[in-house]
């Protein structure tokens, strides 16, 4: 059960839900439902669903009734979120499913509701803690609508989560801190994001993009907007004005837009066929994530392509073996931040190793490796 089209895998769990319908429909009868507000016309989309799996369903409701049933869950007691994404239609659909199904993979806390009272081996792809995620974000996020809805959700996501933890057969986590502050709970296992393969021998550039500085990541994800901000606010005004910062990602933000044209040196590009090419040619990529949980693609990406990568604490925590000084640089001063990225723009900079490194550790990061631990996890309960 997804929340999102996994086509085209434009962001981080779209992706994630991409490589891991492949994978399993490698190794099972695959039955694929999908419950969003996009529409559900997309001719690619459903060619990708159709090639890969034996069945799948497109629950596609209007935006009006995913607000009923947030308003619902708010006036409730129920995350907001759990209750944005049920519909009586979709759970009898899945009841009609049960009988003939082995087990089921519940993807985010967002979709638990529909199976949680079954007594078929089920499982919980939660990708992030969201309680975790909002703890540490609701003093930090620039908005004010997220910090109010942090403060309602963080109780009864966390009630939510402890309940699936401890009831699924098992429950996995991209970030292995968090499975371990849940390992008590229930049964968990760390399973990191892979990294496309392609990327590791990618080589094309373009000189247009020499002097680049790039955040990389879909821009209207609150976590994303939150490291824009605090990177526009905090460090931009410190870097030399030889460098250009790029913001490279899908559906930018007004308050993103709004903050860069107030500031030199930065532009907004929206979407992009091929991403990877302003990558590759940059100076530096940068993840200063100050909210939200999990392991960064962008980041995997962008070290996978052998490219310097300066990092907050938060953003870096998550890729295991990764240090700092040796496979990225990490600083959560504004000023040490900008200094990073102000020796980075010189050709003689001293980091040619760190970008060595990255590429070395990011072979750790696979999608092979994810599908082994992942089919082997299943098989454990089956």
């Amino acid at each position: 059960m997804l929340t999102r089209i996994p086509y085209p895998p434009v962001g981080g769990d779209k992706l994630k839900s991409y490589h891991l319908i492949k994978i399993l429909n490698k190794h099972y009868d695959l039955n694929v439902i999908v419950i969003t507000d996009e529409s559900a016309d997309n001719a690619d989309a459903n060619q990708f669903l159709s090639t890969h799996s034996a069945a799948y369903k497109i629950f596609s409701f209007p935006k009006h009734r995913f607000y009923i049933n947030a308003l619902a869950g708010l006036l409730g007691k129920e995350p907001i979120q759990v209750a944005y994404y049920y519909f009586r239609e979709v759970k009898k659909y899945i009841d009609g499913l049960l009988p003939q199904t082995d087990f089921i993979i519940a993807n985010l806390i967002r979709t638990v509701k529909y199976i949680e009272y079954t007594d078929k081996p089920k499982f919980l792809d939660i990708v992030d803690s969201i309680a975790i995620n909002y703890k540490n974000a609701i003093d930090k996020v620039s908005s004010v609508f997220w910090k109010s809805i942090y403060k309602v959700e963080i109780p009864r996501i966390t009630a939510i989560e402890e309940r699936s933890i401890r009831t699924f057969n098992a429950t996995f986590f991209v970030n292995k801190q968090e499975s371990e502050h849940w390992a008590q709970t229930g049964k968990v296992r760390w399973i990191p994001n892979g990294v496309n393969p392609k990327l590791y021998d990618y080589s094309k550039t373009n000189p247009q993009y020499r002097n680049a500085i790039v955040f990389f990541g879909k821009m209207d994800y609150q976590p994303n907007i939150d490291a824009v901000t605090w990177y526009l606010k905090n460090v931009h005004s410190l870097i030399s004005p030889d460098l250009v910062f790029y913001i490279v990602g899908v559906h930018p933000a007004p308050a993103v837009i709004k903050l860069a044209e107030k500031n030199k040196n930065v532009i907004v590009t929206g979407f992009i066929e091929d991403p990877y090419e302003i990558i590759n040619s940059a100076r530096a990529v940068i993840a200063p994530m100050q909210t939200g949980a999990g392991i960064q693609n962008k980041i995997l990406e962008s070290m996978a392509l052998g490219k310097v990568v300066v990092a907050t604490s938060l953003a870096a925590r998550p890729i295991v073996g990764a240090r700092d000084g040796e496979d990225l640089l990490v600083s959560d001063d504004p000023v040490q931040f900008a200094g990073y990225l102000n020796e980075l723009g010189q050709d003689n900079h001293p980091y040619a190793k760190v970008a060595a490194n990255a590429k070395i550790l990011m072979q750790n990061y696979t999608w092979e490796r994810y599908e082994k631990t992942l089919t082997a996890l299943i098989g454990e309960e089956l």
